[in-house]
């Protein structure tokens, strides 16, 4: 393709990114009066304050070329300081990152498994039985070394996750400068790549979430930068291999970046002029440290995708058929769509310029790279359908989202290169970037906005499946007990085990019913929680304090003794009998 033919084909690229960009400006603002949650991605401003709106506003305002312009000199000389790694320019990014994390502190504690982890490694849970699929590496960053700096020195588990957090985004920062050096950007197209790759609602898995999904995005970033360095420039083997061997501890996800890191091998190996250069030290022990981590790792892959991935892949049982079927179904595709729009916020807009600019990097020795990149990405949002909901579970998607950042941070950094009148647009493509991140941490900084948006998620439209209503509604009661709303508790918890009268969820209707002083209510969902199952030594317990209160003294004995059965020396049983005893010596048997 010629340069001119190139840069004709770029410049209608940069037209239709920036029609996506005033597209997506449009949908956030719309959304956020329409009271529903079909398009929770994009609908944040319907949650937050004025701060909110100003971010929008200022994004929205950057697409006007008139007052795009003046910025751009300042963009392309950031551009060229982040091009040339100068400390002056990366480190400050570092730091902003690593305070924007810090300072907007997940305080909701919805997503995925928060409060599992958090509260295993504040309560000296064994990982065996809270977690037991987690692999090593995760378990010592995110539970053996909190656990112990705890012991040793009195920091909370939460600041401590907050604190690796915050050291992951600046590594984070300093792998998308690095990104955009690997592929030789330069000026304000550089600026714009590295904002896209580094800005994403992924940012939230390092403001104090406790699980390895934080790892896994730099190392994913990682395995970006070292493959289009290995594929463009023949370097990187040894660096490569390393990180795919420690990340293959962290997560089974990670043996999913094998396919762009034997990409990278085979352009690698297939632009060598001497064969000779396989037999080198540092290449074979590249090849060699993730073939031997994946070997030793491979039972531990194994046996979590059947006792865990199985129901996530085949959410209705069946075989390919149903697992097609699920993929394609129209809510979850809306979900994808939107947590796409979450996690990648430039994605929906960037993507699309493959269509125009595509012919002219095909040719690229990175292009089968950023295909093999994105092919794992699209196998997981189609195929993965988490328990609780795309929802809440979106940390599952993390890697996909920054996956799509570093594909569009490519093609958005390929186009503004080839049409330089367009490059103006690059403040827009970053301020695009980073304001719905911020908006996406602000809503999981602030509890109540937080909280509000599940509340609304939950009550639709569009309807959502029992379980993962009553999930939600379960996640309400347990946050709102430990933020000392006993009376939101007690109703969030009571629709849970409406939607789903579990045993589990009973009891602890029960426990937020006897938090807020209604021991009738606590009661009749403990004796329904025993109906269930009648090995629960708690909701025996529980049943014996809410029963001694209401004056029913047989009913709280029959209780205590059970409890004292499944779960002997009880202190709370033991103390329920012992004020029985003190009444039979003051007022005789009852």
């Amino acid at each position: 393709m010629s340069p001119a033919v190139e840069e004709r084909a770029a410049s209608r690229a940069a037209r239709v990114l920036w029609l996506g960009l005033l597209i997506l400006a449009l949908a956030r603002a719309a959304l956020a009066f329409v009271p529903s949650m079909w398009g929770w991605g994009l609908d944040l401003l319907r949650f937050l304050p004025a701060v909110g709106w100003a971010l929008w506003a200022a994004a929205g305002l950057a697409l006007v070329p008139a007052l795009a312009r003046p910025l751009a000199p300042g963009l392309a000389r950031a551009g060229d300081a982040l091009a040339e790694a100068r400390g002056v320019a990366v480190v400050p990014l570092a730091v902003a990152a690593a305070a924007l994390v810090w300072w907007l502190a997940d305080q909701t504690h919805f997503v995925g498994d928060f409060m599992l982890r958090l509260g295993a490694a504040s309560g000296g849970i064994p990982p065996a039985r809270a977690f037991p699929q987690a692999f090593p590496l995760d378990l010592l960053l995110h539970f053996h070394l909190p656990v112990a700096l705890h012991a040793a020195a009195a920091i909370d588990v939460g600041v401590v996750e907050r604190l690796l957090g915050a050291a992951e985004a600046g590594a984070l920062a300093l792998l998308a400068v690095a990104y955009a050096r690997a592929l030789d950007l330069r000026g304000a197209p550089a600026a714009a790549a590295v904002a896209v790759a580094l800005c994403g609602g992924y940012l939230g898995m390092f403001t104090g979430y406790s699980k390895a999904f934080g790892e896994v995005l730099l190392v994913t970033a990682a395995v970006a930068v070292l493959g289009v360095s290995l594929a463009r420039r023949g370097r990187g083997h040894l660096a490569l291999g390393a990180v795919l061997a420690v990340g293959l501890t962290i997560h089974r996800s990670v043996a999913l970046l094998l396919f762009p890191a034997a990409t990278a091998w085979w352009v690698w190996g297939r632009a060598l002029s001497r064969p000779a250069d396989w037999r080198r030290p540092a290449v074979v022990a590249g090849l060699a440290l993730p073939l031997v981590t994946l070997a030793a790792m491979t039972p531990r892959i194994a046996a979590a995708l059947r006792q865990v991935d199985r129901a996530h892949l085949l959410p209705a049982g069946g075989g390919a058929g149903g697992a097609l079927a699920a993929a394609l179904a129209p809510l979850h595709l809306l979900d994808l769509a939107n947590v796409v729009a979450a996690l990648s916020p430039l994605a929906l807009a960037a993507l699309p310029l493959g269509a125009w600019v595509a012919p002219g990097l095909r040719g690229r020795p990175e292009a089968p790279v950023m295909a093999a990149l994105a092919a794992p990405c699209v196998a997981i949002l189609l195929l993965v359908h988490p328990r609780q909901g795309v929802f809440r579970d979106w940390d599952v998607f993390t890697a996909a989202g920054l996956t799509l950042s570093l594909v569009a941070a490519w093609l958005v950094g390929e186009s503004l290169r080839a049409a330089p009148r367009w490059r103006w647009l690059a403040a827009a493509v970053a301020l695009g970037a980073a304001a719905p991140t911020v908006q996406w941490l602000l809503l999981q900084h602030d509890v109540d906005r937080g909280m509000a948006r599940v509340t609304a998620h939950v009550d639709g439209p569009p309807a959502r499946p029992a379980e993962s209503r009553a999930l939600a509604w379960a996640y309400l009661g347990i946050r709102s007990l430990a933020l000392a709303r006993p009376d939101a508790a007690a109703e969030a918890m009571g629709r849970a085990a409406e939607l789903a009268p579990s045993p589990r969820l009973l009891l602890e209707w029960g426990i937020t019913e006897a938090e807020r002083g209604n021991d009738r209510g606590a009661r009749e969902a403990y004796q329904r929680s025993i109906a269930k199952d009648s090995t629960i030594a708690d909701a025996w317990i529980g049943l014996a304090v809410a029963s001694y209160r209401l004056g029913e003294l047989a009913e709280a004995r029959r209780a205590a003794e059970r409890g004292l059965r499944l779960r002997p020396g009880d202190s709370e049983a033991r103390s329920v009998l012992a004020a029985l005893a003190a009444r039979e010596r003051t007022h005789g048997t009852p």
